[in-house]
């Protein structure tokens, strides 16, 4: 299976709701619909599904600059305001091999508002094909908005929180089917061990994110996936794919992340391009929209090295 490393991120909240929905951190994942449990192939992993960690063949790394524009009225986006756990402006990603087995690897995002996030983790192969991740997550929120009702014309309206930490491990899987197929799951806050919003405990409110994967070829990938399976609200669904070009130099992705029932979710798109074997340059867009209009802009540079 030929393997694919490319770069940067996004994270965001859904504007128009007074629920968040976050996303984070690699260009690859986001451009195609914010879907790469079922691929995780490269240093992103490290977020998104660390039990792919173990099928890194080399040490990789991904840096990601956010850029987020005014909302869809000209006002300063609500992360220009406050920093939150949905508004890191810059992310790493850091993944290792250790063994033919064993992978270890870190995420890490942050604002310009005290907000930070480390992810430490390690994937497993228990087969040939089927691998599993642990991952210690730790938020700090530093300040950070919380939607507490909405205005006269609808819009929501936040109040400003500052000083909480939360602590939880993530439990991941990766099966590689066959050389077209694969799924894989990443289940979020799985065991929290430190929480001050609410009580702990053992599958707390866990956010099962399942997806599956289907290579068509060497030049197409699809992919889909659902956000917060098992949550009592509202589920999303995300789809995306990939194009590599013939000389393997360029890769077009796009899809759609997070759409729900009410029409709310983001449009993605952008590139990939291989510099060299080592060295790979990206750019992602993302469009937060409600009915076809478009309410927030995010603009993503990323870089990713691999040695």
């Amino acid at each position: 299976m030929r393997k694919i490393r490319v770069c940067s991120a996004v994270t965001a909240v859904l504007i128009g709701t007074a629920t968040s929905a976050s996303a984070c951190w690699g260009f690859r994942p986001m451009a195609m619909g914010g879907v790469f449990s079922a691929v995780a192939d490269d240093a992103n992993a490290a977020y998104w599904n660390v039990a792919g960690l173990a099928q890194l063949e080399q040490t990789s790394v991904v840096v990601t600059v956010q850029v987020v524009g005014p909302d869809a009225h000209g006002s300063p986006s609500i992360f220009s305001q406050y920093g939150s756990p949905n508004a890191y402006f810059e992310s790493v990603n850091f993944g290792m091999p250790v063994s033919k087995k064993l992978g270890v690897g870190i995420s890490a995002e942050w604002s310009g508002h005290g907000s930070y996030m480390l992810n430490p983790g390690l994937g497993y192969k228990v087969t040939d094909n089927i691998m599993l991740g642990l991952r210690l997550s730790v938020w700090n929120f530093g300040e950070y908005p919380i939607a507490t009702g909405v205005d006269i014309t609808g819009q929501p309206v936040y109040t400003k929180q500052s000083g909480r930490t939360r602590t939880d491990l993530d439990l991941d899987a990766l099966w590689n089917i066959d050389e077209k197929w694969s799924a894989g799951v990443h289940i979020e806050s799985f065991w929290t061990l430190a929480n001050d919003l609410g009580p702990t405990g053992l599958l707390e409110s866990p956010n099962v994110r399942p997806a599956v994967a289907y290579r068509l070829d060497d030049q197409w990938l699809f992919v889909g996936g659902i956000y917060d399976l098992l949550g009592r609200s509202t589920r999303y669904v995300s789809l995306g794919c990939e194009y590599t070009t013939s000389n393997e130099k360029w890769q077009m992705r796009a899809g759609i992340y997070n759409y729900d029932s009410e029409g709310k979710g983001m449009l993605t798109g952008g590139f990939g391009y291989h510099y060299s074997d080592d060295l790979e340059l990206g750019y992602n867009l993302g469009i937060w929209a409600a009915n076809a209009r478009p309410e927030l802009w995010n603009h993503n540079l990323g870089m990713s090295y691999s040695f």
